[in-house]
C-alpha cells in the first residue's frame, strides 16, 4: 500500500487517521521538493513509529516514481506532504503510477497552506484568479511567467496568491529575493503592475509558532526582516468594502 499523507502546516496538524496509517507503514519518506514539513512533525512521526522518515528530491520523485511505488506493492510505504497531497503534479506522479502498477493508493488529506492564506487574509476565495510560484533564479535560469499571471490577474481585478520556491535543504524563499525577481521581472516586462505601491498581503510560518500576517506595500516590506520559514504572498486586486474591512481587521500593517 501507498499512502499519501497530509501533514498540515505543523505538528498539531497531524491527525490520528494519518498516524494510524503511518504505524503500517515499513518506510516512511518526505516530499521536499514542492512543500515544507514541520521539524516538530518529523520529530512526532519518529518516535511514535520508530522510523526516520528520509527525504524524497525532485528526481527521486519525476524519474524514480516507478521504483518507489514498487516498493509499495511489497510493503506500506508512506511519503509525508506539509499541507494537503495531490495539489503538486509530483505528488499526481504518483498517484498515477500506483494506479499502473496496481498498487493500492490511500490520500489522507489535511490543511493546506493555500487554503488557509486565503482564509486568513480577508479576501474571498472566488475571487482569486490563477496562483502562481516565483521560481529561484541562477546564471542561466530566469523564469517570469508568474509576472504573466500576475498580470493577466489584474487585469481582471483578481487577487494572486504567489508561491515562493523551496530550496533542496526545504527552506522558503526569502521575502527580499522574491521581492527582488518580482522587481526585475517588471522591468523586463513593462506593464505596470509591480511598484513601491503595490499593496501586499506577506503570510509567514502561518500556522506555526512565530507566524507574521502583514498587510503592507512593496517598498516597506523591503525594510522586513523575517526569520527563516515557509512564506507565501497575495496581491490583491479589486476588493469589496467587506473584504477591504475584513484584511483590516485581520492583518497587522506595516
Amino acid at each position: 500500500m501507498l499512502y499519501l499523507v497530509g501533514v498540515g502546516l505543523s505538528y498539531k496538524d497531524v491527525s490520528p487517521r494519518a498516524m494510524d496509517a503511518l504505524l503500517l507503514c515499513d518506510g516512511i519518506h518526505i516530499d521536499y521538493h514542492t512543500s515544507v514539513v514541520d521539524g516538530k512533525t518529523l520529530e512526532l512521526v519518529e518516535s511514535e513509529t520508530g522510523i526516520k522518515p528520509t527525504a524524497l528530491e525532485r528526481r527521486q520523485f519525476e524519474d524514480d516514481a516507478a521504483k518507489l511505488v514498487r516498493q509499495a506493492s511489497a510493503s506500506n510505504v508512506a511519503v509525508l506532504f506539509g499541507g494537503d497531497p495531490l495539489v503538486a503534479t509530483t505528488h499526481k506522479i504518483l498517484f498515477i503510477e500506483a494506479k499502473r502498477q496496481s498498487v493500492k493508493v490511500e490520500t489522507i488529506h489535511s490543511v493546506s497552506a493555500i487554503s488557509v492564506a486565503i482564509g486568513e487574509s480577508g479576501l474571498d476565495f472566488y475571487r482569486f484568479g490563477p496562483v502562481c510560484t516565483i521560481a529561484s533564479w541562477s546564471e542561466h535560469y530566469k523564469p517570469t511567467s508568474f509576472y504573466e499571471t500576475i498580470a493577466s490577474n489584474a487585469t481582471q481585478g483578481s487577487h494572486s496568491l504567489v508561491l515562493l520556491d523551496f530550496d533542496r535543504r526545504g527552506h522558503s524563499m526569502d521575502l527580499g529575493s522574491a521581492i527582488r525577481i518580482l522587481e526585475e521581472a517588471e522591468r523586463q516586462h513593462g506593464k505596470g503592475i509591480i511598484n513601491e505601491e503595490t499593496q501586499m498581503i506577506i503570510m509567514h510560518s502561518i500556522t506555526q509558532d512565530g507566524e507574521r500576517k502583514i498587510l503592507t506595500t512593496l517598498g516597506a516590506a523591503k525594510k522586513l526582516a523575517l526569520p527563516e520559514g515557509p512564506t507565501l504572498l497575495i496581491l490583491p486586486g479589486r476588493t469589496t468594502d467587506i473584504e477591504r474591512e475584513c484584511m483590516a481587521a485581520m492583518l497587522g500593517g506595516v
